[in-house]
């Protein structure tokens, strides 16, 4: 069965409680527990039922949300968001509310399509939140996500998958692991989209699970921030900032910080690839950056020499040279210098950096066959006859044309 939404607080067939509290604040909201599809425009929130899978189709209309998150979706609810209109105009505004998102998921979502709106900071000292938060699974397919701030090097991430800390005396769902209301481990995986604005287009935060396959990401500081596990198979990747690097290193102290970068395809434009975000640990070592494809342009080099505070990586020359722990079999790059801007990316074994039309690839290396005595020996038999036989057939030829010959001449004296 489906059921419309239509345009007003007060909702036809829609339970409306007040006050709820979500996320902190109690607000109106319209609670949905079946397959809905907007027949005009929505000045409301919405919250998944629990427990309950449903369809939300935004027909070409709007929600929007200015006291809460414009979408909320529980740890035990699935919600699938779809624009059906030809024009593509659906979309959810989460305006300048401050720590509210579009859409917060805990649960399962999948966005198909949409336009996913939130500005912030109206004015400077304004605080601003992300566009979308993911504590729980979610899946872009495709859409359109923005965060407009005045003041840009100093905004909120555009998406974000994972949490600001597992740990905290006061935890609370919009920044730290609840068990029970997140999930341990947030996964996100984008399939496409244009994803424009803010510092970071996705910060893949402390638990987060990143995988990226597709998609057009326009970031200030970073297209994507790592703090945990990522992985980009491609997409393109832009920085409005580009003396900064495309991918946004960050490296701390804790138990949900474990950062692993593989690159196995897409396209990166900035001045550098990487920007190291903080020096506060050791271990990066034990953590590759695995490079296995991609086109890098970043005229500037593979590591910005400076951290994200602009603290040169030479004063850390212990934690300077793990920076330098890549696992490279592949790639396209600009300028293949390191941080030291005196070394070459070195790639594994068995490969090598060329230049080519002015630009340096990573390659296997061209290597002669190794050949073991036996099968020098066997070659060297086979060459011989090969050679017996050549000669028995150039003598056969001979005595052929020969005889040819012989036959022309008999022919001609009668």
């Amino acid at each position: 069965m489906r059921k419309n939404l239509l345009t007003g607080a007060l909702v036809l067939g829609l339970a409306v409680v007040s006050p709820l509290v979500v996320g902190g604040t109690a607000s109106a909201l319209t609670t949905i527990s079946d397959n809905y599809q907007l027949t005009g425009d929505l000045n409301d929130c919405i919250k998944v039922d629990a427990g309950k899978t449903v369809t939300l189709d935004l027909n070409g209309h709007t929600i929007t949300c200015t006291t809460a998150d414009a979408i909320y979706v529980p740890i035990d609810s699935t919600l699938t968001i779809i624009d059906s209109s030809q024009a593509k105009t659906g979309k959810v505004d989460a305006g300048d509310t401050g720590g509210y998102a579009a859409v917060f998921n805990n649960g399962t979502t999948i966005i198909k399509s949409g336009n996913f709106a939130k500005s912030d900071g109206a004015g400077v000292g304004g605080k601003g939140w992300y566009t979308i938060a993911n504590h729980g699974k979610m899946t872009i397919e495709d859409g359109t996500f923005t965060l407009t701030d005045p003041r840009p090097q100093n905004a909120s991430s555009l998406v974000e998958n994972g949490y600001s800390s597992y740990t905290s005396a006061s935890p609370n769902e919009r920044n730290n692991y609840i068990a029970g209301v997140g999930m341990p481990a947030p996964e996100l995986t984008i399939n496409g989209g244009t994803f424009t604005g803010g510092t970071n287009s996705v910060k893949n935060d402390e638990g987060g699970v990143l995988v990226i396959n597709d998609g057009d990401f326009n970031g200030v500081n970073g297209a994507v921030q790592n703090w945990n596990k990522a992985e980009i198979n491609g997409g393109t990747f832009t920085m409005s900032n580009r003396q900064l690097g495309v991918i946004n290193l960050g490296y701390n102290d804790g138990e949900h910080i474990n950062p692993e970068l593989t690159i196995n395809g897409g396209t990166f434009n900035a001045d550098y690839l990487f920007d190291v975000y903080r020096i506060t640990v050791s271990g990066m070592a034990e953590n590759p950056i695995t490079i296995t494809d991609g086109v890098f342009n970043t005229p500037k080099g593979v590591i910005k020499p400076t951290d994200g505070k602009n603290v040169a990586l030479s004063n850390y020359p212990e934690k300077a040279a793990s920076y330098k722990n890549y696992v490279v079999s592949g790639g396209t790059f600009a300028n293949p210098m390191v941080d030291d801007r005196t070394s070459v990316l070195a790639p594994v074994e068995g490969y090598e950096v060329v230049e080519e039309n002015g630009v340096f690839k990573v390659v296997r290396k061209l290597t002669e066959p190794v050949v073991t005595p036996a099968v020098a020996a066997e070659k060297a038999a086979n060459t011989g006859a090969v050679s017996i036989i050549s000669a028995l057939a150039g003598a056969l030829t001979v005595a052929a044309l020969a005889m040819i010959g012989a036959v022309a001449v008999r022919k001609q004296i009668r």
